[in-house]
Order: structure tokens, then sequence, then C-alpha cells
């Protein structure tokens, strides 16, 4: 056995060698036998002092590394130790400490006879590769969906200015005592115009499925919200094309997933069923889009077909490949390749099946989510709202239309405006407000500065600060919200969420 042992621990040595990988060897105990640099640059110099140490207490030389990956980590390393199976996990870490850049690593274990190798790949260069295939199909994709936003939006915007026209002439003419001025139609005009405004607000929304590029937020989802919304941001490229025809299965289940990445994938489908009629005359241009339960592997299945200018199999086994594109003008070859990784990255899977001039169909299954996701609806726009005591608030906002719409909408309270962070701070200690709401972006400040700056001198007033947003564009803030999780509106917000919002900090008890 001893000779046994020395082969492995001269074929560990070997693989140590020859692979770009880092290779830690532990012996029949799990304890860190050896381990072999693949790459030098990200090959941690600290597995060198722990030498013979199990390799379970490895877990407190790294105490601030997060305990759910760690719970992972030793998970996986278990598997290979006590199973003898063999286990995989992928993961993003800040290495070597908490303070350092984040990088992606894929760890595998396996059994060697009474030994175990972990084998760890440094693969952040291929993830930020894929981060960036992702980004240059969502840009290629912005050239066809511009067109469609600009409709959809153009629309809701033409009967919002027309309808606050007319308002504006009824109460000209009220105003000079005329008897023809008429309330109703007044009220009419003010709410087909805050109809439109809301159909915006809708389409931005949509919009921002296509602006997410960090990695997965799963969560338990309809697979109608996420269809409906690929329909909306595809709807100018279908139809002057085809007609659309959809059918889901009543009681469908949810799925977990994405928003974001899923909306892509079927915007990919749906654009890519639409322009098989470029090269094809059909009388009866047709797009189907079929929504089924599978209780065989419990998944739902999404089929969506044309009979469009369909492919030959030539074509068809190569449309997953990276860059393999059909439309030499437009088409970057990299829609459906990055939607194969992102449904395969949630244990899906996506086929396809086509024939010359019968059309084509994309097969994407997804597995179900176990539990119902609560759905909460949006309230209902009203001008009723609680009214809290009277209260001292700060607003710190750069843009002075926003300021007036808060006043307005917070007339009840005692409202103090500051354009900029620092303007508001030299007022903080003698305003002393019961609440902040404070713009997330600002010109050459931001949110954060605020939240650090109230952590270290007035703490009681962090629960009771509320940051507004039109949206982040930066990472720092990005990762701010993350790590923070403050209290936050984003804009266009309702009067109503406002004024709740700002019940609740006046109402917050330190």
């Amino acid at each position: 056995m001893k000779n046994n042992n020395t082969f492995v621990q001269q074929a560990i040595s070997l693989i140590g060698e020859i692979i770009p990988d880092i290779v830690i060897h532990l012996d029949s105990e799990g304890r860190l036998e050896h381990y072999y640099k693949g790459q030098k640059d990200v090959a941690p110099e600290q597995l060198a002092v722990l030498r013979g140490t199990q390799i379970h207490e490895c877990r407190k030389f790294v105490p601030w590394a997060p305990k759910a990956l760690l719970d992972e980590l030793t998970a996986v390393v278990d598997r290979c130790l006590v199973q003898r199976q063999r286990s995989q996990l992928s993961f993003k870490i800040r290495w070597p400490d908490e303070h350092a850049p984040s990088y992606y690593f894929d760890l595998r274990a396996l059994p060697v006879e009474d030994q175990t190798i972990l084998l760890v790949r440094n693969t952040t260069s291929e993830r930020l590769l894929e981060e960036q295939l992702a980004i240059s199909e969502r840009m290629a994709s912005l050239g066809t969906l511009a067109a469609g936003v600009a409709h959809e939006i153009n629309n809701p915007l033409t009967y919002i200015q027309c309808n606050l026209v007319l308002a504006m002439e009824e109460l000209d003419i009220l105003r000079e005592g005329g008897e023809n001025a008429s309330l109703d139609e007044i009220q009419r005009s003010l709410e087909i115009a805050l109809d439109g405004t809301q159909r915006v607000a809708k389409i931005t929304k949509e919009l921002k499925h296509f602006s997410k590029v960090s990695e997965f937020e799963i969560a338990p989802l309809k697979i109608k919200d996420i269809l409906d919304s690929a329909i909306k941001l595809s709807a100018n490229e279908i139809r002057h094309r085809a007609e659309l025809i959809v059918r889901y299965e009543p009681d469908l289940p949810h799925i977990y997933g994405d928003p974001y990445q899923l909306t892509q994938v079927f915007v990919n489908i749906l654009i890519n069923a639409a322009q098989s009629f470029d090269e094809v005359s059909v009388d009866d241009a047709t797009i189907k889009i079929s929504v089924k339960y599978k209780e065989l592997n419990n998944g739902i299945l999404i089929a969506i077909s044309d009979n469009g200018v369909g492919m030959p199999s030539s074509v068809l086994r190569r449309i997953f490949d990276p860059f393999f594109t059909t439309k030499e003008q437009s088409g970057t070859g990299l829609g459906l390749s990055v939607s194969h990784r992102i449904i395969h990255d949630l244990g899906g899977t996506i086929s396809a099946e086509s024939s010359p001039g019968e059309g084509t169909t994309v097969f994407v299954s997804l597995p179900c989510s176990n539990s119902l996701a609560g759905q909460v609806s949006e309230p209902e726009l009203t001008i009723d709202s609680p009214k809290a005591t009277q209260a001292k608030i700060m607003v710190i906002e750069d843009d002075v239309m926003i300021q007036n719409l808060i006043k307005r909408i917070l007339d009840h309270h005692d409202i103090h405006t500051y354009s900029s962070l620092h303007e508001a701070l030299r007022y903080l200690d003698e305003l002393a407000p019961d609440a902040i709401i404070c713009d997330l972006m600002l010109p050459g400040e931001n949110g954060e500065d605020l939240h650090d700056y109230l952590l270290k001198n007035k703490p009681k007033l962090l629960p009771r600060t509320l940051f507004i947003t039109g949206g982040v564009f930066t990472p720092g803030a990005e990762l701010f919200l993350k790590a923070v999780k403050p209290n936050l509106l984003t804009k266009p917000f309702k009067s109503i969420d406002l004024m709740r919002h700002v019940d609740e900090l006046i109402q917050c008890t330190d």
C-alpha cells in the first residue's frame, strides 16, 4: 500500500506540473499534504503554511469569507472525502482578503485511491469575457429595439401632450368665466394623460431587463410575466412581419430564474423568428408561442415557432455556436450563444428544429420552483393617502423639478430642499430633520457619501433616510445597494408611494 501511495503522490505531483490549475493534495484523513502551483499569478501562497492542517480547520484562516460560501465549499469537499464522489462548484470570492478584487474560481474535488485532489482554476478572465459577450449582444439588440421603443413611447407621449393642452384650454375658459368650460372634460383629459405616464413608466421598467449584466439573481418567477415583457420589447419587430399567437396552459407553476437574463433570451428568440420572414414571402406569416407544464421533469416547456424561411441541417447544428450568424450585415452571432449559456446555467435546456421553407421551432425547458412566489400587485393610483403628523424633512436633490414635485406631494410637512450634499450637511445640525430624502446619484457625490457620514456622526438618522433613484449607473452605487440595502424608492414614483415611505420613516423608532 505504501508503494501505491507513493505512486499516487507522484501522479498528483505530475498533474500539478502539467495543468494550469492549482492542485491541492489531501491525504486519507483530509489533511493538506501538498499543493502545486499551476498559474503562479493566482496560486494562493498562504497554502504553504497550512500543510498538515485538516481541510475543515482551514475555515478559521479566512474569517472574512462569507459563511454561506464556506458551507458550500465544505459540502463539496465532504462529498469527495467522505462519500468518495466527484463534486464541483463555481464560486466568486474576494482574494486574498475581503478588501481585494473579486475573482471567479471553479473547484473540482476528485477521489484518487484513498487520497483526494482539489483542482482550483481561476476562471475570472473567462467570466469577464462572457460578461463582455453579453454586453455586446445587448448593444447589438439595442439598435433593433430602439425603433420599437421609440414607437411605444411616442404614442403615449402624444396623447399626454394633447390632453394636457386640452385641459389647459378648458382651464383658460373657466378662468375667464366662460360657460362652456367643463370640469368633467378637464378631469377626463388629465386621467388620459395620467394613463399615458403610466404606460411610459411601464416601458422604461421593461427596458431595465436589458440593463442588467451582473451575476444571476435567482427568484421564483411567473413565466407569463417574462414572456409578456419580451413580447412588448419585440413588438415593433413582430407586428409588421407576422401575426403573433400566444397560448398559456392554465395554472402554470413558477420557475426559478433571473428576470433580466430570461427576458433577453426570449427577446433574442422572438426577433430571430420575426426576421425569418425577411427572405421569404408567406401569406399567413405566423409566430406561435406555446407554454406547457411537463410533469415528467417538473418543468415548463416554451415552444416558439415560425413558418418563415427555415434552416438546413448544416446551419441548424451551428446556431448556438458563438459568433455564428446568417445575418452578415446586422448579426453578431452572439444572441443564441448567450441564450444557451443563460438557460444552461439555470438548469434548463434549449434546442431547435427547422426545415428549409417550413420554419423553425425553438424549445426552451426550465425547471419549476417548488414553492409559489407571492405576487405583489401594483397599488391603485389615488389621491387618497395617509397623512402623518407634520414633520421636518430634508430633501437633497439636484433637479429643481423633482424638488418642487416632492414639495407639492408632501405639502403637509415642513420641507427643506438642498441641491447638493455638501450644502445639506452644512445645515444638518441646525435643521435637525425628522427624516431625509436624498437622490442616490448627485453631481460629484452620491448616496453612499451621505450614508457614511450618517453612520459615523448621526446613526439614528439612517433608518429615517430614504434614497430615490432613476437608475444605478456605476458599479460603486450598485455595490452600495446590494451591501447596505437602504430604504429605496425608484423613479418614476407615485405620490402615494412617496407619502407612505415618508410616513414609515417618521414613525420609525430609534
